[in-house]
């Protein structure tokens, strides 16, 4: 059977609904750029719902702020099954090391190491954004977000110029042509104002500046970095692309586009025939390792949390049954 256009299936009242939808995402996709941020968008959604964390018809449970789970219990016991969706809300990024400011030739550089499989060559000479954390020495912790309002400045990682790399790139394999190590973030290049200081106090002043900006607006010192978790992304909204709007152009659509509507999907469950389990991971972009992936026990502890829910006792026994009888879909995206 020859496949048709999902277009040439839908009326006009579809086709706005479909309008409508893709303007909520397109507003998902340009705010929320990490786990983290991921995992905050759904549980804010989650309690204007009526939700609470850890409730037990309708709940919710995170985990170390970067592992989500949200469930509806239904209308058949626990043993005859869940009813599973599940997605990763990580993307490719390139994070900063633990001690990241340097300073070369009288520019100011974050080193960055990157996480995920990326093509190297697509994050030079780009508008980059920072998002993250710091935990300061006192405890606080302190949100990131630097490039994304019109007013803000962005970041990016020098390219060569064309007449300057044939040597240096356009001769070496695509996957050599950028060095991994060279992936250092520009920061800065105003200097500290010289003062009353010995040559040796005089050395590093644009880094010295940089760091004297870090301070006054977030409050960091050099040393908070090594508490801090931040990530370069692509800055900048999402956009609809083509000239008829087709498409979603933005970053973090793998697996993020799965994550969304898995979510959508949930909401409208009101009263389902099995209990109902959405599970959105961290760490797929780098095999599942990690105690927030889907390789680490906390789906197999979320079960026996449930278990014990129902007033069951939460034994191996009960999970390989619950196990038998579930049903599960796994969200990512594909090619094509």
């Amino acid at each position: 059977m020859e496949p048709k256009h999902v277009y040439d299936l839908i009326g006009e009242k579809e086709k706005k609904e479909i309008d409508k939808f893709t303007e909520a995402y397109v507003e998902f996709l340009s705010t929320v750029k990490t786990e983290r941020e991921s995992v905050e968008f759904f549980c804010e959604a989650l309690r204007k719902e009526g939700f609470q964390e850890g409730g037990q018809r309708e709940g919710f449970f995170v985990y170390k702020n970067k592992f989500l789970a949200c469930w509806r219990r239904g209308q058949k016991t626990l043993k005859e099954g869940l009813r599973i969706i599940v997605s990763h809300i990580d993307t490719p990024r390139l994070d900063l090391k633990l001690h990241p400011l340097f300073e070369d030739m009288e520019l100011a550089y974050f080193k960055t190491h990157y996480y995920g499989g990326i093509k190297k060559y697509h994050w030079v000479a780009m508008p980059l954004a920072l998002h993250g954390v710091v935990v300061k020495k006192d405890g606080t912790l302190v949100k990131i977000v630097i490039g994304e309002k019109e007013d803000e400045p962005v970041f990016t990682i020098c390219d060569l110029l064309p007449h300057l790399a044939r040597k240096k790139q356009e001769e070496k394999k695509l996957a050599e042509a950028i060095p991994a190590e060279n992936l250092n973030i520009l920061v800065g290049g105003i200097p500290l104002e010289k003062g009353a200081k010995t040559k040796k106090e005089e050395k590093e002043r644009v880094k010295k500046r940089i760091l004297q900006l870090l301070e006054e607006r977030y409050g960091i010192k050099e040393e908070d970095f090594v508490s801090a978790e931040i990530s370069a992304v692509p800055a900048g909204r999402a956009r609809l692309l083509g000239l008829d709007s087709a498409f979603v152009g933005g970053y973090g659509q793998d697996d993020r586009i799965c994550a969304y509507t898995s979510f959508q999907a949930f909401k409208e469950i009101a009263n389902p025939l099995y209990t109902t389990l959405v599970l959105f991971m961290d760490r797929e972009e780098i095999g599942s390792e990690g105690n927030t992936s889907a390789k680490s026990r906390i789906f197999e502890n979320l079960v026996y949390q449930l278990l014990k829910g129902e007033g069951l006792s939460p034994t191996p026994d009960h999970f390989f049954e619950v196990m038998h009888h579930t049903k599960a879909l796994s969200a990512d995206v594909t090619a094509g």
